[in-house]
């Protein structure tokens, strides 16, 4: 099997990259000339990759035929300092549909799985992510568009949490607090509930569906990734102060909920479950298995 895949070089996609190459699997990559590539150094070598800003998407079509899959994991979530809404726009509607127009001119079955969050499903909108959102929405509806002339798989996925994640998301912010010992962690009231899933699990889910293609027929499929329980987020927090052993006191409500805050999430695994699939971690069981990957990361450090 041969895989296009974007965002390799981020949390998600850089452990999807490392699956495929041990599933043998050959796999292309497209990445920016400036992206920071620290998550697949091992891997760069065995790869071909490309770098989108300085050529044409459609020359990476022209050499390589035969793709059989793109993944598609790139996103813009718009927090970094001056982006504008434009890029946002370009990297969540303009590039994926561009790739998906290439995927169409091959006139030979490829499928484009794409990456969504349980940030979009159609009951929420969450203000603090607004520009992500409405973007990865927008882009949805278009991938059903398109899926009359391409089968397209939308893999939604509920909140992600493994090593080599960014130190500014939640769960690493929160652990590395725990680890230090500080005096006490401001949180909100932690009654909101997330499906939270280990990226191994993640992982495993893809290559399940990959596994269990079908000619590539056009149409629209969905796959919801996560453990199927949700848990409520101080309950979380709670286990993450356990496991880190700390002494750090959670200061629960002390901040306030953001507007148009998700009170409860939890993805209905039943698809992936007739695949074979199964949720291997619970939460407890991958906090345990994070606060090991966090402490040989902090011995490598030292």
């Amino acid at each position: 099997m041969k895989i296009l895949l974007t965002g390799a070089t981020g949390f998600l996609g850089s452990a999807l990259l490392k699956a495929f190459l041990q599933q043998d699997f050959t796999v292309c990559i497209l990445k920016r000339s400036f992206s920071n590539t620290w998550r697949i150094e091992a891997q760069l070598d065995h790869v071909q990759a490309y770098d989108v800003n300085q050529m044409e998407l459609s020359q990476v079509f022209q050499e390589n035929p035969d793709f059989d899959l793109l993944v598609h994991t790139a996103a813009n979530y718009g927090r970094a300092p001056g982006t504008s809404s434009l890029s946002v726009v370009h990297d969540n509607i303009i590039f994926p549909l561009s790739l998906a127009e290439l995927v169409i001119q091959q006139k030979r079955p490829i499928h484009f799985i794409n990456t969504d969050t349980f940030y979009t499903k159609s009951a929420f909108f969450y203000s603090h992510l607004a520009a992500y959102t409405l973007t990865k929405r927008h882009c949805l509806e278009w991938l059903k568009l398109y899926a009359r002339q391409i089968p397209v798989i939308n893999m939604r996925v509920e909140h992600v949490y493994g090593p080599l994640d960014r130190e500014d998301k939640f769960v690493p912010s929160i652990f590395r607090q725990l680890l230090a010992n500080v005096p006490a962690v401001d949180l909100t009231s932690g009654q909101q509930r997330r499906d939270f899933i280990f990226l191994d699990d993640v992982v495993s889910a893809y290559i399940a569906v990959i596994r269990h293609l079908e000619a590539g027929r056009p149409g629209f499929g969905e796959y919801e990734v996560g453990t199927g329980q949700s848990v409520a987020i101080k309950d979380f927090i709670r286990e993450m102060r356990t496991v880190a052993g700390s002494k750090s006191e959670l200061n629960f409500g002390k901040l306030p909920l953001r507007t148009g805050e998700i009170p409860d999430s939890q993805a209905d695994t039943r698809a992936l479950e007739k695949l074979g699939w199964r949720c291997v971690f619970d939460y407890k069981q991958g906090l345990s298995r994070l606060m090991r990957d966090f402490k040989k990361q902090q011995q490598s450090e030292a």
